[in-house]
């Protein structure tokens, strides 16, 4: 097993070691693509690797570091970690609200790090904006359960978007460089919303029965469509069962219908890079068991299939320009990366070292409207 007490060791899978520089200035920004947390002995750090996995470096230096996403279309990432924090709070038994104090961190593959927030905070959910300009995150600093809010990344302004005061487990979607998707809580039901950061306008996308949960919102490549799942009182099916299934609508919350219509649990859906079909989950829930099974549909409902016969720990995401999608799954008793290729229809491994892995990104589909 690799130590992290280096700064930017270069992992090869395979064999030869470089230096992370010397690799990074003799390739394209996206040559290493996927973006993921190493969980070792030495603690949880970030890497970034090729699509196949066959090269590796690491990129932060730990020990508690999570949730890595690309900057938007910037060679750099963003990330969370609990260093220069107070006293860690740890969760309280069956807690499904627990957040860990954390900072906003963005750094370059080969360079150091910058610390964006600051104070005795918690931080989650953050994703970058197209261009890398902005940040949306979640934060209770105003002493709020969680509320939206955006950071400019070269000045470090900081704007307060919602006062909902409502607990968010699920990460504000950028539509443009300067419009968010997200769902908020009105009283009991989830609804799906769009913000202007221009004119300042909220704009309410979903109006659903009482107790409806929409989320898990994605947006289609371009920008016409929005993929989410409901759990909708008028989606149950004979039985009576009202699980989450999958819709779409278009961009503006209109002809909203629905894909999905079983007594499943479905949920995560993803878009392919052609805007044709969508990738989603289906099972008991992501439950650290890995009884979720990845499932395809076209965006009409119709060609519904089960993908393969993984247990789906972590994901799924789709390497954009490839016919590749990628997935944590517990192989041999680890936590592995692995990925389905579509065209040819065959699974595969990537990561193959000892170490267990979780929380993966790729880099963006970058078409704006």
């Amino acid at each position: 097993m690799f130590k992290s007490y280096f700064f930017l060791i270069v992992l090869l899978v395979r064999c030869s070691c470089v230096s992370a520089l010397e690799l990074l200035n003799k390739q394209p920004d996206n040559y290493l693509n996927i973006l993921t947390k190493v969980e070792s002995d030495d603690g949880n750090f970030i890497v970034a690797m090729t699509d196949e996995g066959s090269q590796q470096i690491q990129i932060t230096t730990g020990p508690n570091d999570w949730h890595p996403a690309w900057l938007g279309s910037k060679n750099k990432i963003l990330f969370l970690s609990d260093r220069n924090v107070s006293k860690q709070v740890l969760p309280k038994e069956g807690d499904p609200f627990y957040q860990p104090k954390a900072h906003l961190y963005i750094q370059e593959p080969g360079g150091p790090s910058r610390q964006l927030t600051f104070g005795d905070h918690k931080v989650w959910l953050p994703n970058s904006s197209p261009d890398g300009e902005f940040i949306a995150f979640f934060s209770d600093q105003d002493e709020s359960f969680g509320d939206l809010y955006i950071i400019e990344v070269d000045t470090g302004h900081i704007e307060r978007i919602t006062t909902n005061k409502r607990w968010p487990m699920e990460s504000a979607i950028w539509l443009s460089s300067s419009q968010l998707l997200f769902n908020m809580f009105i009283q009991d039901t989830l609804e799906i919303y769009v913000f202007d950061l221009k004119s300042k306008q909220l704009n309410q996308l979903t109006h659903s029965a009482s107790r409806t949960k929409n989320g898990y919102i994605s947006i289609s490549p371009d920008h016409n469509h929005i993929a989410f799942v409901s759990r909708d009182r008028n989606s149950d099916d004979s039985a009576g069962i009202i699980n989450p299934q999958i819709f779409i609508m278009d961009i503006d919350g209109k002809n909203r219908r629905q894909l999905t219509l079983d007594s499943f649990i479905n949920f995560m859906p993803i878009w392919s890079p052609n805007g044709q079909q969508i990738i989603f989950l289906r099972g008991n829930g992501i439950d650290g068991k890995g009884n979720a099974q990845l499932r395809i549909i076209d965006k009409e409902g119709a060609g519904e299939g089960q993908i393969n016969d993984d247990h789906i720990l972590s994901g799924p995401k789709w390497i954009v320009g490839t016919s590749v999608i990628i997935y944590i799954s517990e192989i041999d008793g680890h936590n592995r990366i692995r990925g389905f290729d579509l065209a040819m229809q065959r699974s595969y491994t990537i990561s193959q070292d000892a170490n267990d892995y979780s929380e993966l990104a790729v880099r963006p589909i970058l078409t704006t409207k």
